[in-house]
């Protein structure tokens, strides 16, 4: 064990001896700012070294980090960030994170705009997160560059300008930095910061999805699935979005579930289908969970009594994540008196809350269609309930609404 745990630290040893530690105990690169403090392909060293961490091996690090080593200080941080190697403990790895970036070192100046920007053991601070990225990508770090880049965008910590987003995401790119690539694979197909350009947005994120990127793997397979740029081709698609999907992405398991739902691109499977679906929902898709849902009780994987109460559970499970057609079907089913007796305080219940995410949510940008329907629907179905009831009843469907949101804090999700 010992001797992996060396072996773990020489590797972070070499990174660190670009930088020498003048007498305030202050890092000063060696190389000139423009070339790369840290190279993208050590960066990869670094990410490795840091997932291998284990138990065994902070013993080893805390002397270094105590002592003022900045890849030690940052390994650290990463181990109580992630839990794997010590119990998590967000206040910790902040304290280590900032240590390292107090030594100049840019990996630990990166981590620490990430911790601002995503409020990991210290008050969420854009500005702040903005002014650490810039510092390590000042240092040629591609991911930081990548990371200012999106703040650039989407104009968070700054002014929102997406051209000099795209001149960072290209830094980052050149250097093969995966998330640099995806990102100025964005900008050429949204047209944002650069002209619109469905060839050079499927070149890079064909170069992402060489690395394991997911989301560009998704997007690859939105390209074929849609033919933006290129002549439509399901099975090619379903082939992205299996790449996806594997790697965790949520939207590509929904997608590669669809294939399979209506056999575009892969042959008909059901089964399979329900499968990606599963994964989705898990991951906090509330669309995923919807029509999981809506297979159970339409007897797609069966006819059994138990399957409509499976149904239930993922429409309720969809309303929680924060997808409004999951209310508002079993709005429908308690209002018709669905396999389960009629409830029109339950019915107007289910209805108040998929009208309530609706508005509070974004998914007539998302899934137009979608809510298109629903808003066709709702109203009437929510007058209808409501002449049904007594004022009383009424407000007490309201009263259960509220309830509901309040113990739900749902998540716009796909």
């Amino acid at each position: 064990m010992r001797n992996r745990v060396v072996c773990l630290w020489c590797v972070l040893s070499v990174l660190i001896s670009a930088f020498v530690v003048d007498s305030a105990g202050q890092a000063t690169a060696v190389s000139p700012v423009q070339a790369p403090v840290v190279t993208e392909a050590e960066r990869k060293s670094i990410v490795a070294a840091t997932e291998a961490l284990q138990p065994a091996d902070i013993p080893v690090l805390l002397p270094k980090a105590e002592a003022g080593d900045a890849s030690a200080q940052y390994m650290l941080g990463v181990a109580y960030a992630d839990s794997k190697a010590v119990q998590k403990d967000p206040a910790q790895a902040w304290l280590w994170f900032q240590r390292s970036a107090e030594k100049g070192w840019p990996v630990g100046q990166n981590a620490v705009g990430t911790a601002y920007k995503s409020g990991m053991g210290v008050s969420r601070n854009e500005v702040e997160a903005v002014r650490w990225y810039r510092k390590a990508a000042d240092q040629g770090y591609a991911q930081a560059q990548a990371n200012l880049g999106v703040a650039y965008y989407e104009g968070l910590g700054v002014p929102q300008d997406a051209t000099e987003a795209v001149k960072w995401f290209r830094q980052a790119a050149e250097q093969e930095n995966a998330f640099g690539q995806l990102w100025l694979g964005i900008s050429y197909a949204e047209g944002h910061g650069v002209a619109g350009d469905m060839g050079q947005a499927l070149i890079w994120f064909r170069k992402a999805a060489g690395q394991g990127e997911a989301k560009a793997e998704y997007n690859v397979g939105r390209i074929y699935d849609n033919g933006l740029g290129v002549s439509q081709d399901h099975s090619e698609a379903a082939t992205w979005y299996r790449k996806a999907a594997d790697h965790g992405n949520a939207d590509a398991q929904f997608d590669l579930a669809m294939a399979y739902h209506n056999g575009e691109g892969v042959h008909k499977d059901r089964e399979e289908a329900a499968k990606w679906l599963g994964k989705a929902s898990d991951q906090g898709s509330g669309r995923a969970s919807t029509l999981l849902g809506e297979m159970y009780w339409n007897g797609e994987l069966g006819r059994a009594p138990i399957k409509r109460h499976i149904a239930m559970h993922e429409f309720e499970k969809g309303a929680k994540q924060g997808y409004p057609v999951a209310p508002l079907t079993l709005g429908e089913i308690y209002f018709k008196g669905w396999e389960f007796d009629r409830d029109y305080i339950k019915a107007c219940t289910w209805f108040l809350i998929a009208d309530d995410l609706d508005k509070a949510q974004t998914w007539g940008q998302t899934h137009p269609s979608d809510i298109a329907q629903l808003r066709k629907t709702l109203p009437s179905r929510i007058s209808k309930t409501q002449e049904k009831l007594t004022p009383q009843q009424f407000a007490e469907c309201q009263r259960q609404a509220a309830e509901w949101a309040s113990a739900n804090s749902p998540k716009l999700s796909k």
